[in-house]
C-alpha cells in the first residue's frame, strides 16, 4: 500500500534559505527595508514575498492572491453584517474554499488512489483520475493562518482589516511563508503597521539566530539526511543496529532541519525588527509525550488545540449521550475522542499517505494513555520516563520517515527481532556492527563529527535555555563572544554539506 503522493509534481527549489539566490536576496531586501520610507515599507516586503514565493514557480503567486482574496473579502464581509446566520455562512464559505484548495493540489491523488484500491478490493471496475500538478510549497502553512484570521474575525477576536496590501503581506510575509512559523493575525498583524527603525542589538540578535539556524541545517541536518537515506531507502537490506542508527538520526535531521529553518526564519524577521512566535522549546528535553507536543512545531499544535481540540472537547463533554457519565469518565472519553480525531488531522496535514495518518495515530494513542496513568508516569525518575517519551516519539517518526506503511513494519520488526536476537546471543553482536557500517555508508570519522555536533547543539540550546548562563554570556567580552561565533561560522564552512538541500518541511 502505497503512502506517498506518487502523482503529484515536485517542485525544483529556487528559493531556500541555504541557498545562494537568498544570501543576495535577503541582504538586497533589508538594506531597501531601512531605506525607504515607512509607508511603503509594507509594499516592499510584499513584492520582496511574492517574488520569493514565485522563485519557486510564478503560478504560485495566483494561487496566494486567491486565498488572501478570499479570506480578506471574508472578514469584510463578514466585519459588515452582524447576524450571526450569515457569518456563520460566510466562515463556512471560506473555510471551504481553504480545504477545497489544499485538497486539490494535496489530497486528491491520494483520495481517488484510496477509492480505487478500495473498490478494487471489492472486485467494482473504477478508473480513477490522475492529476499531474504542482503540489506548492507551504500550501499547508499559508492555508492555516488563513484560516486563523478568518476565525478569528468570526469569534470576534480582531476586528477585519481593511487594508488589502497588509493583510497579503500577512499571509505572504516571506521568512515564515513556506514552512512557519503559522503566525496568529492577533501578533503579526499589528505588527507590520509598527514603524521599524535599525537597532544594532535587534539586528545582531537576528543575525546570530540565522547563523545558529544555518548550523543546525547545513551541519547537522543535510549531514545527516545521508544517513537516515541509506537505511530508509531499503529497510528490508539493514539490521536492526541500522535502522536503530538511522531511526535516531532522523530524529536529530528532523528536529535540525525544522527548528534550524525556524530559526533562520525568526532571525531574518528580527533583523528587520518583526518578532515570529517561538516553534520549539527544546522538545528532546521533555519527559511525557504530552509535554513533547507541547514542546514541538508550537505554532501547529497550539493551532490545532486552539481549533480542534478544544471545539471538540466541548462539543463531546457536553454531549446528551455522555450525561449520564461521571464527570471524571465524560472527561476522559471526551478527551479521547477530541485526542484521536485531531492527532488523525495533524498526521493527515503533514501528507496524503496512511503512514502520516498513522504517525498521528500513535501519538494519540500515546497521549491518551499517558493521560490515563499520568500520576504514576509523573513519579517516574527522569531518566525512565525521558527514554520511555523519546521510545514513543521514534515510534512515530519512523511511519513518519517511511516511504510505505510496509517500509515502517519492517522498520519496527528489524529492529525489535534483531536487537533481541544480540541480547540472547551476544555474539553475532559484533558481526552486526560491521554489516551495520556497510549499510551506514559513512566514515567512522563523519559519524562521530556528527554525533558530536548534534551534541554540541543540544548542549548549547540547554545552556541558553537557562536565564543564569544568558546573563553570564552577555557578560563576557566581546572578543570571546565573537570567537565563539566564528567557531560556529567555521564549523558551517567546512562541516556543512552544499547539496542546497530543500527543507523537510517545504513538502507540507
Amino acid at each position: 500500500m502505497s503512502c506517498s503522493q506518487t502523482h503529484v509534481v515536485s517542485p525544483t527549489p529556487a528559493m531556500l534559505f541555504n541557498s545562494l539566490h537568498f544570501l543576495i536576496f535577503f541582504p538586497v531586501v533589508v538594506t531597501t527595508f531601512f531605506l525607504v520610507a515607512h509607508t511603503y515599507r509594507w509594499l516592499l516586503l510584499l513584492l520582496a514575498s511574492y517574488y520569493f514565493y514565485m522563485a519557486w514557480e510564478p503560478a504560485y503567486g495566483l494561487l496566494l492572491l486567491l486565498s488572501t482574496t478570499i479570506d480578506y473579502t471574508a472578514g469584510r464581509l463578514m466585519g459588515s453584517t452582524p447576524d450571526p446566520r450569515v457569518r456563520r455562512l460566510i466562515l463556512t464559505a471560506s473555510i471551504a474554499s481553504n480545504l477545497g484548495i489544499l485538497f486539490f493540489f494535496k489530497y486528491f491523488n491520494f483520495f481517488f488512489d484510496t477509492l480505487n484500491s478500495t473498490l478494487e478490493f471489492l472486485r467494482v471496475d473504477f478508473e480513477s483520475p490522475v492529476l499531474h500538478i504542482l503540489l506548492p510549497v507551504g500550501i499547508s502553512f499559508f492555508t492555516f493562518q488563513s484560516l486563523s484570521y478568518t476565525i478569528d474575525v468570526y469569534r470576534g477576536v480582531r476586528a477585519p482589516e481593511k487594508h488589502f496590501g497588509i493583510f497579503a503581506l500577512y499571509l505572504s510575509f516571506f521568512p515564515q511563508l513556506v514552512a512557519g512559523p503559522i503566525e496568529r493575525s492577533t501578533r503579526l498583524l499589528p505588527q507590520l503597521y509598527k514603524k521599524m527603525t535599525p537597532h544594532p542589538t535587534q539586528i545582531a540578535s537576528g543575525l546570530r539566530l540565522m547563523l545558529w539556524g544555518f548550523f543546525k541545517k547545513v551541519v547537522i541536518a543535510d549531514n545527516a539526511a545521508h544517513i537516515v537515506e541509506a537505511v530508509y531507502r531499503d529497510p528490508h537490506a539493514a539490521n536492526g543496529i541500522a535502522l536503530t542508527v538511522g531511526t535516531i538520526f532522523f530524529a536529530i535531521q528532523l528536529y535540525a532541519d525544522f527548528s534550524g529553518y525556524t530559526d533562520i526564519a525568526r532571525g531574518s524577521a528580527r533583523v528587520m525588527g518583526y518578532d515570529l512566535m517561538l516553534n520549539f522549546r527544546r522538545p528532546y528535553a521533555a519527559r511525557s509525550i504530552s509535554d513533547f507536543w507541547n514542546r514541538w512545531h508550537i505554532s501547529l499544535t497550539s493551532w490545532f488545540q486552539d481549533h480542534i481540540f478544544k471545539p471538540l472537547y466541548f462539543k463531546f463533554s457536553h454531549a446528551q449521550r455522555l450525561a449520564t457519565f461521571t464527570p471524571p469518565a465524560r472527561h476522559t472519553i471526551s478527551f479521547a475522542a477530541s485526542t484521536f480525531i485531531g492527532l488523525f488531522l495533524l498526521g493527515l496535514w503533514h501528507g496524503a499517505g496512511f503512514n502520516f495518518i498513522l504517525f498521528g495515530l500513535s501519538q494519540a494513542i500515546f497521549i491518551v494513555s499517558y493521560q490515563l496513568i499520568r500520576r504514576f508516569w509523573d513519579r517516574l525518575p527522569f531518566f525512565i520516563a525521558y527514554s520511555g517519551t523519546a521510545i514513543q516519539v521514534l515510534i512515530g517518526f519512523i511511519f513518519f520517515r517511511a516511504s510505505t506503511v510496509s517500509d515502517a513494519l519492517e522498520v519496527y520488526k528489524g529492529i525489535a527481532t534483531d536487537l533481541s536476537t544480540y541480547v540472547l546471543n551476544p555474539s553475532v553482536f559484533i558481526p552486526a556492527i560491521i554489516a551495520a557500517k556497510w549499510t551506514l555508508n559513512v566514515a567512522l570519522s563523519a559519524l562521530i563529527f556528527l554525533a558530536l555536533a548534534s551534541i554540541f547543539m543540544f548542549v548549547v540550546e540547554g545552556l541558553y535555555a537557562a536565564s543564569w548562563f544568558s546573563r553570564k554570556w552577555h557578560a563576557l567580552p566581546y572578543p570571546l563572544r565573537w570567537l565563539a561565533y566564528y567557531v560556529i561560522l567555521a564549523l558551517i564552512i567546512f562541516g556543512g554539506d552544499y547539496g542546497e538541500s530543500a527543507f523537510i518541511y517545504f513538502q507540507f
